[in-house]
């Protein structure tokens, strides 16, 4: 089953015990960088916005009207170690990307992009949309309903990052305030 069902899935789903709230909500970001210096490298960190305990990001994609394709390299990390990694061609602006990136404050995701050209400064556009969670009982209660929606690999890549991140995470971890793109640093590639 692709990743789209599973998030629908999710969406779709009451809380147990009060049913009248949903168990995630849907939220987005979006960067926006105007003047991309030639052979610059940015990185970018991403962690749930506002009280959210956590994000379940799902989709990222560049914007098809301003990004130029084969300019772009972007690596996305997460616990270290990268996650996705290309240059940003046509069928990417096209399509975008599906991940499952479960984004807290302890396991934040850090995406560096790299204008490749070398000549010119470019215009780097960008969004992402995710799942919002908000409480670690919520976390967990996403991890049950997903053991039974599927046995898939997909699934059970997604329930082996929620585990990382159950695990991970402190049960008395601070929520959310770590803001949508805080940007780290910037440098020249020489």
């Amino acid at each position: 089953m692709a990743l789209g069902s599973m998030v629908e899935y999710l969406r779709a789903r009451r809380r147990i015990g009060n049913p009248q709230f949903p168990l995630v909500g849907q939220g987005g970001q979006q960067t926006h960088i105007p003047v991309f210096a030639a052979s610059a490298i940015t990185t970018i960190e991403l962690r749930p916005p506002g009280d959210d305990y956590a994000s379940i990001g799902y989709r990222v994609f560049a914007d098809q009207g301003v990004v130029i394709p084969d300019v772009f390299s972007v690596d996305i990390h997460q616990w270290g170690q990268r996650v996705v990694s290309g240059v940003i061609d046509a069928a990417i602006l096209r399509d975008g990307i599906d991940a499952f990136l479960v984004i807290t404050d302890a396991t934040p995701v850090v995406f560096t992009l790299t204008n490749r050209d070398t000549v010119n400064a470019r215009i780097w556009s960008n969004s992402m949309l995710f799942l919002t969670v908000d409480s670690r009982p919520t976390l967990e209660e996403v991890y049950g309903v997903i053991q039974q929606f599927s046995s898939s690999s997909l699934v059970q890549d997604a329930l082996g990052k929620l585990e990382r991140t159950l695990d991970t995470v402190p049960v008395t971890a601070r929520r959310g305030g770590g803001g949508a793109v805080p940007i780290l640093s910037s440098r020249r590639v020489r």
